[in-house]
């Protein structure tokens, strides 16, 4: 994400724009659009500050129900292992934060504030992946790299 020719004025946060795996399927409907996790600190009614995400795009999508779908912010930033050596019903040991998605078209406070930043507790340069819950095990759906927005 470098600096070129664009005209596009920075919003401020971060931002990550996932790209479905190429094998996903929702409830048999097929995931071809990306998607948008928008992350900005805000500071709330009892002056405390937390994260809010905002959630973009898939609002056509079926199949994406509160609470059977998530997003995890991972340790690395490799995206060239789509899965990080993972098999796809296995979920990370330890990831670097993860936090349940309301559904499409939707805005989340998380119960925490992340530094949307660079750095050792920072999230700019991460890999997040949006999972998915069925019975048939636990899905990756989408990929992406977190950036400033």
């Amino acid at each position: 994400m470098c600096h070129g020719a664009s005209d596009r004025v920075s919003q401020g946060g971060s931002i990550a724009v996932l790209k479905p795996i190429s094998s996903t399927t929702v409830d048999q409907t097929c995931v071809s659009d990306e998607c948008r996790l928008i992350f900005s600190n805000r500071l709330d009614t009892v002056s405390q500050w937390h994260t809010q995400v905002e959630f973009q795009g898939w609002e056509r999508r079926q199949g994406l129900r509160d609470g059977d779908t998530w997003a995890i912010i991972h340790k690395d930033g490799d995206l060239t292992v789509p899965n990080s050596g993972l098999h796809p019903n296995q979920l990370p040991s330890q990831p670097f934060y993860s936090f349940t998605l309301n559904g499409p078209d939707s805005t989340m406070k998380l119960p925490q504030q992340l530094e949307l930043g660079v750095g050792e507790s920072g999230i700019i340069g991460r890999r997040i992946s949006i999972m998915n819950g069925s019975p048939e095990g636990v899905r990756i759906l989408a990929q992406g790299v977190l950036g400033w927005n």
